[in-house]
C-alpha cells in the first residue's frame, strides 16, 4: 500500500467529497473512465474522461506532501474541491492496488 491510500481511506473520501461527486466519481469509475498515468507511493497521477460523448478529459493530481494529502484536478481551480474526478482516480488506485 503507498502512502497515497494510507492518508485517503474511503472514509476520507466521503469527508472530502459531497455525496454526489462520491455517486459520480464511482459511475466514472465503473465505466473505465480513469487511466492511471503515474502511481508512486508519493503519487498518483491520472486522466479521467467524462460520461457523456465529447466529455473534456480532466488531469488529476494526489500528492503527499510533508506526510499530508494535496490533490489538484483541472476542473476546478478551487484547492478545497475534491471533485468527482478526485473521486474516481481514488477509487481507480484502490482497485489496481496490489
Amino acid at each position: 500500500m503507498n502512502l497515497v491510500e494510507e492518508l485517503l481511506s474511503r472514509e476520507q473520501v466521503e469527508k472530502l467529497a459531497k455525496p454526489a461527486q462520491v455517486r459520480n466519481g464511482e459511475e466514472l469509475a465503473k465505466a473505465g473512465m480513469v487511466e492511471l498515468v503515474e502511481v508512486n507511493p508519493q503519487e498518483v497521477k491520472a486522466r479521467v474522461k467524462g460520461l457523456t460523448p465529447g466529455a473534456s478529459t480532466r488531469k488529476t493530481e494526489l500528492v503527499v506532501k510533508n506526510g499530508r494529502l494535496n490533490w489538484r484536478c483541472t476542473c476546478t481551480k478551487n484547492p478545497n474541491n475534491f471533485c468527482k474526478y478526485l473521486v474516481a482516480t481514488a477509487l481507480e488506485t484502490w482497485r489496481k492496488s496490489p
